[in-house]
């Protein structure tokens, strides 16, 4: 107990080097001065978090053909570009990209989605699709069409930085960008946009991750019987 005691006092004083032993590199920055993640946003649209994340799953599209009958299309990589509020938490706007990386196309279209109102689609494959209160934000006042934020805070891609998206959110939006160029913040780091990575991480495991995995349960089921046959 005295050489715990006495580790945790050496420790407390030394804060810069003990982030450099629990954390690395990465943290003993962090320590050193802020990177504005943590600056107080007290109102709704003043931040959002802005990321691509890619859906765990493999389509297929069936596309018809002139001289009749279907032509299978695989999708390899389905894309979910997001818009987040940090204060309410809600998603603003999206895009599905089916493209293999995201462009700066697909993520001008999430910041044009995010500012049009929003509306039901129409399905086919369930009436129980949405829920009875279930809309973006456009969809239940229209006081929330157009209306755009002060800060876009992204992880640095490439596709999110690139002039073309700057321009339109600073000339059209009216909003500065946040990447790791103008801070400290560190690319792919999941703790400086915390809201948007837990609410893909809420997407992927109440989403396609249990269906892909009833699927296999089914698909193993069935080869059993087929062997036990």
């Amino acid at each position: 107990m005295t050489l715990c005691r006495y580790a945790d006092s050496v420790l407390n004083a030394n804060p810069v080097k003990a982030a450099r032993i629990v954390g690395g590199p990465q943290l003993e920055k962090k320590m050193v001065s802020g990177d504005g993640i943590d600056r107080p946003v007290q109102n709704p649209f003043e931040r959002v978090e802005m990321d691509a994340h890619k859906l765990d799953g493999r389509f297929v599209v069936m596309i018809p053909q002139p001289g009749g009958g279907w032509s299978p299309r695989l999708v390899h990589r389905l894309w979910v570009i997001v818009l987040l509020d940090v204060v309410s938490r809600a998603v603003i706007g999206y895009h599905l990209s089916l493209r293999f990386e995201v462009s700066k196309e697909d993520v001008m279209r999430a910041i044009k989605n995010a500012l049009l109102p929003w509306s039901r689609k129409e399905l086919t494959f369930g009436p129980q699709a949405y829920c009875d209160d279930a809309a973006l934000p456009s969809g239940h006042h229209e006081r929330y069409v157009g209306l755009c934020w002060n800060e876009t805070s992204v992880d640095g891609a490439r596709a999110e930085t690139c002039a073309c998206v700057k321009d339109k959110l600073h000339g059209v939006v009216g909003s500065s960008l946040l990447d790791p160029s103008v801070g400290f913040a560190q690319r792919r780091s999941k703790d400086d946009r915390p809201f948007i990575e837990s609410f893909f991480r809420t997407l992927a495991g109440r989403g396609l991750q249990r269906w892909v995995f009833r699927a296999n349960v089914n698909s193993h089921s069935s080869e059993r019987e087929r062997w036990n046959e």
